[in-house]
């Protein structure tokens, strides 16, 4: 968010079910607060998690921001660690290219897994019949997710160093930028912190479970 102020965000947060959890907004405040209090929510419906499950609600915010603002860049952000636990089919990401200046994939994990807490700082991990619970990464799956968004992936350990945005973000606009239609660079760049903030998606996942063998 630092990279791009006066950007517009959103952020579309998903388990078996997607949620807009930040409508568009410029206050960065707001993104920030959001993402230090998601945590797990409880849910008799649960299915396993599906990690394409947001790409209708994100294709809606996407098509919605391009029809107001069609000469202003676009960019999805997808946060997780891969591991599809739902049974249902993944859904591809494709459709969401064409209306997209760039993406980014953020990977976290590892393939020996890692516990859960179920929400950040917190001390209580996600656990089923009294077992702490793991998440797994699946670089295969978050790879696919890139290639189908036309954007790259990264695998994270550790907060900072991400250089993925354009040192010049009206390049990637395409030829309306050319005819003088897009606003200055610090206006540019509607980001969609699209999918998933880390935090929820690796505690809801078997969190569910736990709440569907406790019914």
């Amino acid at each position: 968010m630092t990279q791009m102020p006066g950007a517009r965000f959103a952020v579309v947060t998903f388990d078996n079910a997607a949620d807009v959890a930040l409508p568009w907004t410029s206050d960065t405040s707001a993104v920030d607060a959001l993402g230090q209090t998601l945590g797990w929510r409880p849910d008799a419906q649960a299915s396993g998690s599906d990690i394409s499950v947001a790409v209708g609600m994100a294709d809606e915010l996407l098509t919605a921001a391009e029809a107001s603002r069609p000469h202003v860049p676009r960019y999805v952000v997808y946060f997780g660690d891969g591991e599809q636990t739902s049974q249902e089919p993944l859904e591809s990401f494709a459709g969401l290219a064409p209306r997209l200046a760039g993406a980014l994939v953020l990977g976290y994990g590892t393939q020996a897994g890692a516990t859960m807490p179920l929400q950040p700082g917190s001390e209580d991990l996600v656990s089923r019949n009294d077992t702490p619970q793991r998440s797994r990464i699946d670089e295969g799956n978050l790879d696919a997710i890139a290639a189908e968004l036309g954007g790259d992936y990264l695998h994270r350990g550790a907060p900072g160093g991400v250089t993925f945005w354009p040192e010049d973000p009206a390049a990637t606009a395409g030829p309306a930028t050319a005819e003088g239609a897009v606003p200055p660079a610090w206006a540019l760049g509607l980001l969609i912190a699209s999918l998933v903030l880390l935090e929820l998606y690796l505690t809801v996942r078997d969190a569910r479970r736990l709440w569907k063998d406790l019914r």
